[in-house]
């Protein structure tokens, strides 16, 4: 009789001991949602996963926000409700453009009373979000001028034309 309660205390705490860790394992483990989330402008796709810190889902969570309707073309910050076990959480999603254009210059030839337009001296422009030229520091124009595009040059936004 001794041995079985003895046998019987073992597995006890044996049991205890292994949900213990299967419990502290799964607090450990648990998904947690972030405050923000960044996105790429022109980013085709949003999943939920980008919203859980490492990627990892809560299995009972969906997005309440169509995220389908939203303009991932443009900049800008909205706010992306999600349910998570029963509970609904507001997260701010940010579209932000972190890749600069990527701008080709040109050479342009213009005579006296020319009024200098920045997108006059660009070839090309290629950037994910809307990229504005303007001059800034304009020379005054005395006779007629051959103006130098800044390609080549260490540009910085300063100089004109400029992409901002």
């Amino acid at each position: 009789m001794r041995k079985f309660n003895i046998f019987s205390i073992f597995c006890c705490a044996l049991i205890s001991v292994l949900s213990g860790i299967n419990i502290t394992k799964n607090i450990i483990n648990y998904p947690v949602l972030l405050e923000s989330v960044n996105l790429e402008v022109g980013t085709k796709q949003i999943n939920l996963s980008k919203f859980y810190k490492d990627g990892r889902i809560n299995n009972n969570s969906k997005f309440l926000t169509d995220v389908n309707s939203l303009d991932l073309e443009i900049v800008g910050s909205y706010s992306i409700k999600i349910l998570e076990n029963n509970k609904e959480k507001t997260i701010k999603l940010n579209v932000v453009d972190t890749t600069p254009p990527k701008v080709e210059f040109k050479d342009i030839n213009r005579g006296l009373n020319y009024d200098i337009n920045a997108d006059d001296f660009i070839e090309l422009v290629d950037d994910y979000s809307d990229t504005l030229a303007e001059v800034k520091n304009a020379p005054e124009i005395t006779d007629d001028v051959r103006y130098e595009h800044l390609q080549g040059r260490d540009w910085d936004r300063s100089n004109w034309p400029a992409a901002v």
